[in-house]
């Protein structure tokens, strides 16, 4: 294995990695407009992020550190960054990935240096996405990614059953939001139900600034405030949306599922 790889091989990695996630969880999120063969994907995906504001999903921290732990080059990946920002890093390996004998750094000292290298690359992979590098890298590549997309939407479908058991429709919405919070649903039905918008502009007005602090760090710290402050529908609302496009059925004994 060659361990001599430098920052741009690894930002670059992690770039693709993060690219193909988001190209995956659109096209589930747009499966209803695919064709059954799913041969439309690029057409689908080309033309909603023409015409949509397209940013990082929420857990995109998340995604950028798991995929460096999950690394066999995890040290290599953090060291790259280190030289490039010029930071100092424990020489724990030597360039062939034999442990060095003579290391004698704190495990302290380590972590401390691990989270603050996975930090600059979180910090590197914001301020380089955009819209446009990622509809160029799903136009550049969706042939080599379309069966990874494809698997992505079919397992998210047999994984995404969903019963909202509730048997009065005006309880709809307070049913999913302590679904949401006791976390028997995703997480992304809070971005769902929220008003993103409405959040920004009580944020902006309070703080001004939200480079440090965005509504979607406020979104994941206070949750239950901004389902309850924010949210944009009634329950009349949400069962017409659920059932008329995201393919729930209601049963009056049980309530709303999908099959």
């Amino acid at each position: 294995m060659n361990y001599n790889k430098n920052f741009n091989f690894y930002i670059e990695q992690i770039m693709n990695h993060i690219y193909i996630q988001k190209a995956c969880k659109l096209a589930y999120q747009l499966e209803e407009n695919l064709s059954d063969n799913y041969s439309n994907i690029l057409d689908v995906l080309t033309n909603y992020t023409t015409n949509n504001h397209i940013i990082l999903d929420i857990d995109a921290e998340e995604t950028i550190k798991e995929f460096i732990n999950s690394s066999d080059e995890n040290y290599y990946i953090r060291k790259a960054i280190s030289i490039e920002k010029n930071y100092l890093y424990p020489q724990l390996f030597d360039n062939n990935g034999n442990p060095r004998k003579d290391s004698s750094y704190s495990p302290a000292l380590i972590t401390i240096w691990k989270n603050d290298m996975d930090e600059l690359y979180v910090e590197e992979v914001y301020s380089r996405f955009n819209k446009d590098s990622f509809v160029e890298f799903i136009k550049n590549n969706l042939d080599n990614i379309y069966n990874e997309v494809v698997s992505y939407i079919k397992n998210k479908k047999q994984s995404s059953k969903i019963i909202i058991k509730c048997t009065n429709k005006d309880d709809i919405l307070n049913t999913i939001k302590n679904m949401i919070l006791d976390k028997s649903l995703p997480f992304e039905w809070v971005e769902f139900l929220v008003d993103m918008d409405s959040l920004r502009d009580e944020m902006l007005l309070l703080a001004g600034d939200l480079s440090i602090y965005s509504e979607y760090d406020k979104l994941e710290d206070e949750t239950k405030y901004c389902l309850d402050k924010h949210c944009k529908y009634t329950s009349s609302q949400l069962f017409d949306i659920l059932t008329t496009e995201k393919g729930f059925i209601w049963d009056d004994k049980l309530g709303l599922y999908t099959l």
